[in-house]
């Protein structure tokens, strides 16, 4: 069945005509279809996506941005948007590119200080905060108190009541801007060069309904790293969920320092603080720094960092990282996720649900039978058993729903630039697996998905790093 073709807003589509037009985008890369329409779409890995990175690197030198720190695309692109406001792919909503709308927290800090809104008025996530002072005001409520209330929870020392409002306004952009706050977001994400402006397509205003890891429903529990289960993470995912949400990191965000996206577990003790803007400009990204930092977690803590179905391939890295080129160790990652989850949807789909459910996510479930304190490195101090409640039932069967799920999403995801890249050996062994597990015989069909996925790696090992 063929995928159905999106249908781009009418402002969409002029937007995009202004923007190859534009001189600030001048000899960007790009190309269009025999219907004149331009491809907008390039992953970084494409030609053109690699043209468009060179591209925003001579920009950037024009800007003084410095290209060895993280997030310098998307202070580039920034700086290079020739108006700052952009529509919707969607719904062909214009939106500031600039951190000024609300979030959800920023959102129930003003109804709980504010009590007393005018019913005419609704604050939602694509409130602007100059409309959100404007709101305030015309319901009676005096500029200074408004005032106190954006420095105290934004946290801004270096200004008081004496400050004009429009000062403190841009000290809360700023702070957002940066990472040090989240009451506030972009209209937009950065998203270069996948897209050639460099944001994304939709806004703010339906990304809940185009991105399906952002639906409510996900929203409202992603503090508990949905992509622990989305990648079948191992590690002790309720006690990373638990630090995650701890006061260590109050004012930052937890960043694993092997990304669960390349296979990395979920566990606390390889978590670091991190700003927001550099856990989102860090993505799917691994440095030799982080290779060093894991390798000395591992034998202070004597865990391993990768789940199992990459540890042949983490422990050649960590053998001769220091010869190796960290793309080169990205890619065979990611290859080897994207091979084991597709693994996964194929055993799934040919009647191995019970076999999935039974040896790779039932292990889980004890790691939420206990309650835990751990010290501020995520270490675990005391644990005890815990009294099973409706709770406990109920993250059971959000971790066996997810899991399940996110294979189907992981398959089906649009734009997917990575193949299922068996050999006609490991195949064979793929069908071997799936015949034995409609057997019933779980342990020899784990005995041959074991074999299967260090064949793989072999395999990774051979193309990528040596």
């Amino acid at each position: 069945m063929a995928r159905e073709t999106k249908q781009y807003s009418k402002e969409f589509i002029k937007y995009q005509e202004d923007i190859v037009k534009s001189k600030n985008y001048e000899g960007i890369p790009f190309k269009r279809k025999s219907d004149g329409s331009i491809v907008w779409l390039a992953p970084k890995q494409t030609e053109i996506g690699k043209g468009r990175i060179e591209w925003a690197r001579k920009k950037a030198e024009e800007f003084g941005i410095n290209t060895n720190e993280d997030g310098w695309m998307a202070k580039t692109m920034y700086e290079v948007h020739p108006t700052k406001m952009k529509p919707c792919q969607t719904c062909g909503k214009y939106l500031n590119l600039n951190y000024v709308y609300a979030s959800k927290s920023f959102i129930k800090a003003i109804y709980k200080e504010f009590a007393y809104i005018d019913d005419d008025y609704e604050i939602t996530e694509i409130t602007d905060i100059n409309q959100i002072i404007k709101i305030l005001l015309d319901s009676d409520y005096e500029l200074n108190y408004i005032k106190e209330f954006l420095i105290d929870k934004f946290k801004i020392k270096e200004l008081d009541l004496n400050s004009n409002i429009d000062e403190i306004v841009e000290a809360c952009i700023e702070k957002c801007k940066y990472g040090t706050c989240k009451y506030l977001g972009p209209g937009a994400m950065s998203n270069f060069p996948d897209r050639l402006c460099g944001f994304h397509s939709y806004n703010r205003c339906c990304r809940s309904k185009e991105d399906k890891g952002r639906h409510k429903e996900n929203m409202d529990s992603y503090n508990k790293d949905r992509r622990a289960y989305e990648y079948w993470s191992d590690g002790n995912i309720s006690l990373a969920n638990k630090y995650m949400k701890s006061q260590y990191f109050k004012g930052a965000t937890a960043d694993h320092i092997g990304p669960i996206s390349l296979g990395f577990k979920h566990e606390s003790v390889f978590m670091q603080k991190a700003t927001a803007s550099e856990n989102s400009a860090k993505r799917d990204r691994i440095s030799k720094e982080d290779i060093r930092k894991l390798i000395n977690l591992e034998r202070k803590y004597d865990n391993n960092s990768m789940s199992w179905y990459g540890e042949i391939l983490w422990s050649f890295i960590k053998d001769n990282y220091k010869n190796l080129d960290i793309e080169d160790i990205r890619n065979a990652l990611k290859q080897n996720v994207h091979n084991y989850m597709e693994i996964l949807y194929t055993i799934k789909v040919n009647g191995g649900t019970e076999f999935l459910y039974e040896e790779l996510i039932k292990p889980k479930e004890r790691y939420f039978e206990y309650n835990y304190k751990f010290n501020e490195n995520g270490y675990a101090t005391a644990i005890e058993e815990k009294i099973k409640t409706d709770l406990y039932d109920k993250e059971i069967a959000r971790l066996y729903r997810v899991s399940l799920e996110s294979i189907d999403e992981y398959h089906s995801k649009e734009n997917r630039n990575l193949k299922f890249d068996l050999n006609n050996e490991q195949l064979e062994m793929l069908k071997t697996t799936i015949a034995i597990i409609k057997t019933g015989n779980h342990q020899k069909s784990s005995e041959n998905l074991r074999k299967l996925v260090c064949s793989i790696q072999t395999s990774l090992i051979n193309r990528y790093l040596k």
